[in-house]
């Protein structure tokens, strides 16, 4: 019984893949692959503009770019009975990545809550020893909190400006504001009273797990932060850059999207990684240390 209740599971609870909205460049020989995750009440469209400039800039001419809808957003499937957990969006983003054939090396680029998605996609691909694996990290406006935060959650201001979000999004004031916001930022009103938001929510954004994990990272990783991001605890970022020497934190001008000098520093912080150096052997992998940015 307990083998056909298996089956019937497996069947019906299949992990989604998520939607490309952009592949571009070589899938053969890339000399780096770029792979774009967005963040909660968002899509894709949080990266277009960067990807635009991308696009005319020299430095990324033999490189692969993918940007992916995470499950629950943007054009990938909305739905009701996925659990909207670290371990869910792993599976899927890994099925994605197999699908298309990704090579390394490999660069994850998150923003916000795919910032905490990719950290827990590196450990994951890393502890179970999958063939793919992540060469360096840049995390944009990453919310990443400490437990003690986490206890304090109703105190906070950036967990009142999404939990209200949550709770009023049937409030003709609450839309026609995130209406509004949806113009001039990456969160898309429609994405708010969802179960893709509700559970994402509780099982990431207010989720002190990633602040543990990151601790563990052994790969290059840049933060990125806007000193006036009121979603973002940024001492927690400077705290993490000084404890884990893989990791260097650059602060910017602006909020939480990836606007103006923060897109300038994003775009600059990848053709880094280009001039990263990559020595295999047959035993290890290691890499070029980025120097922290004071």
């Amino acid at each position: 019984m307990n083998k056909i209740k298996k089956f019937f599971d497996s069947l019906f609870h299949r992990t989604p893949l998520m939607k490309v909205r952009l592949d571009r460049g070589p899938k053969d020989g890339a000399e780096k692959t770029f792979v774009f995750l967005h963040g909660i009440a968002a899509s894709y469209n949080t990266f277009r503009a960067t990807l635009s400039e991308i696009a005319l800039d020299a430095d990324f001419k033999n490189c692969r770019l993918i940007a992916l809808d995470l499950i629950g957003f943007g054009r990938s499937p909305k739905l009701k009975d996925w659990p909207y957990t670290y371990e869910s969006y792993s599976k899927s983003l890994r099925k994605t990545l197999k699908k298309l054939k990704v090579q390394e090396p490999v660069v994850l680029v998150g923003h916000s809550m795919g910032c905490l998605i990719a950290v827990d996609f590196v450990l994951r691909q890393k502890e179970k020893d999958h063939r793919l694996q992540v060469e360096s990290m840049i995390l944009v406006s990453p919310p990443i909190m400490k437990p003690e935060d986490a206890r304090k959650l109703p105190e906070r201001f950036m967990i009142r400006a999404y939990e209200d979000l949550a709770k009023h999004t049937h409030d003709k004031a609450v839309l026609t504001i995130t209406s509004f916001i949806s113009k001039v930022s990456s969160f898309e009103n429609k994405n708010f009273d969802t179960p893709a938001f509700r559970r994402s929510m509780d099982n990431l954004i207010t989720n002190a797990e990633t602040w543990k994990k990151i601790r563990k990272i052994s790969i290059p990783t840049t933060i990125l932060h806007g000193v006036t991001d009121p979603l973002v605890v940024g001492e927690n970022l400077t705290e993490l850059a000084k404890k884990n020497r893989n990791i260097r934190y650059i602060s910017s001008l602006g909020g939480h999207d990836i606007l103006g000098p923060k897109q300038k520093k994003l775009i600059k912080a990848m053709a880094d990684t280009m001039r990263s150096v990559r020595v295999r052997s047959a035993a290890k992998v290691t890499f070029e240390q980025p120097k922290l940015d004071r």
